[in-house]
């Protein structure tokens, strides 16, 4: 048995090294205000339209739209990126909370300035969409430069431990008792 840690790209948890850099950024983004106190999403995403000079629309997708036939496929949110906006897409059927997350999530991508690889599917294409496309591979192939889906599982879970750290300290600009499970998962 060896003590050695598994090269970061093998691992598939939220490790010291990716909690370090979502602080980081945190504290960035606190430092600049960015942060709403109290915390309020609606503030947060639109301090984040005004980072990247793009509104961001919320659109919530039914349950139907994440299905996939692909196996350990579970993706919860999206964000497509197009020349005037962000779209991020988040499941409509999740709890109030785990919307906030999803979103985070997605946002986190943009504020890391993550490259994604573009993972949509023609099913979510037609969705979307409609009828306005005659190619779902037309479609595919000019978001392909502006999904942020299918990233690596670095860039996941930073995404992650950011949506954790946001809304864990959110939380508790609006319930002093999350400090508790704050501290339970090494924030200050």
């Amino acid at each position: 048995m060896t003590d050695e840690q598994p090269p970061a790209a093998a691992r598939n948890f939220i490790g010291p090294e990716d909690r370090r850099i979502a602080q980081a950024l945190y504290r960035d983004l606190e430092s600049r205000d960015v942060i709403p106190r109290p915390w309020s999403m609606a503030e947060f995403v639109s301090a984040c339209a005004e980072i990247s000079g793009r509104s961001i629309s919320l659109v919530a997708q039914p349950p139907d739209f994440w299905q996939s036939s692909d196996p350990g496929d579970c993706m919860t949110g999206m964000m497509i990126t197009l020349p005037d906006r962000h779209l991020v897409l988040y499941r409509s059927n999740a709890s109030i909370r785990y919307q906030e997350h999803q979103i985070a999530h997605e946002l986190a991508h943009l504020l890391f300035e993550h490259n994604g690889a573009g993972r949509i599917t023609d099913r979510q294409i037609q969705a979307l969409f409609g009828g306005l496309f005659t190619s779902t591979e037309a479609v595919r192939e000019a978001l392909a430069a502006h999904n942020r889906a299918g990233l690596s599982n670095a860039q996941e879970r930073q995404a992650e431990a950011f949506a954790d750290v946001l809304l864990f300290n959110g939380y508790q600009s609006l319930d002093p008792t999350v400090e508790h499970t704050r501290k339970l998962f090494g924030f200050r």
